[in-house]
């Protein structure tokens, strides 16, 4: 059986609350960090972890309601775990090749975390925004 697959409006939210932290983030670091460019993609690729772990998320959530009690709970403990392996890489990433600032790919990762406080923020704003589109 096939069913429809519709992006549930959290996740649009907490992918938009993830971008807005990136720009309010991006400026401050442009004006006072020492490597600007470089300390910007670093901060974007904090973000971009971020988004991804919505992302994976969002369909691993979906996946796990349609399992028994304790089917669910295995599989949200290992995706859990999984996401904290993939952040880790990540900053282990980050250092390796970069050998300097893991601090600001840190923060961007940070995004998911603001963006869940800032949702029903962007929740009000896009539901005004699709009202008004009608």
């Amino acid at each position: 059986m096939k069913r429809k697959r519709e992006i549930n409006s959290t996740l649009i939210e907490l992918i938009l609350g993830n971008v807005i932290y990136g720009i309010i983030i991006t400026i401050p670091t442009l004006i006072f960090m020492h490597n600007r460019v470089k300390m910007a993609a670093l901060l974007w690729f904090g973000v971009l972890i971020s988004v991804a772990m919505v992302v994976h998320m969002y369909t691993e959530i979906e996946k796990s309601l349609y399992m028994g009690e304790h089917g669910a709970l295995k599989h949200t403990r290992m995706t859990t775990a999984l996401r904290y392996v993939v952040v880790a890489g990540g900053l282990c990433l980050t250092a390796f090749f970069v050998k300097e600032d893991v601090i600001v790919t840190l923060v961007g990762s940070m995004a998911l975390k603001v963006s869940a406080y800032i949702q029903p923020f962007t929740h009000r704003f896009l539901n005004k925004f699709y009202r008004k589109g009608r």
